[in-house]
């Protein structure tokens, strides 16, 4: 589901066409270096959390994880307004859609909601983030047990 996420951010012109350097601009959290030009965003991976068909009489009962994503997205302070239309864009392309991930792999995503504006001076920029819900499921015949 990660490079769904970075493959649908990535291929979205309606949002590159709002960041500083396009595609470019689109970091995961390990890859920001120095201060990139506003704006700009960060992929961050949550935790995962997994459930269905534990001890349940229904074998045709799908498996169940669930992928926590953070799309911050920062730009110049006072610019409030670019920092919005970001974040309305991400929840467009994410909110109750569902991907296929592979053949018996998919994934629902759910928008959690977005955060109030902070201060990011390590960017010297002003911040949101949006946070994403993606439920993984596959059919219980995939899961190979040890």
């Amino acid at each position: 589901m990660r490079s769904k996420l970075y493959e649908v951010l990535k291929f979205d012109s309606t949002l590159t066409d709002m960041l500083a350097s396009g595609v470019d601009s689109i970091f995961s959290a390990s890859s920001v270096r120095g201060e990139p030009a506003l704006p700009f965003i960060v992929i961050r991976f949550g935790t995962t959390g997994e459930w269905g068909n534990v001890n349940s009489s229904d074998p045709d009962e799908p498996i169940v994880e669930d992928d926590f994503y953070y799309v911050f997205g920062y730009d110049t302070p006072g610019d409030y307004l670019l920092l919005d239309q970001i974040h309305n864009r991400v929840r467009r392309l994410f909110h109750n859609q569902t991907f296929e991930l592979s053949p018996n792999h998919c994934a629902t995503v759910k928008w959690l909601g977005t955060s109030e504006d902070f201060t990011a001076d390590e960017y010297r920029a002003i911040g949101k983030f949006t946070r994403l819900r993606a439920a993984r499921r596959r059919e219980v015949d995939q899961v190979l047990v040890p």
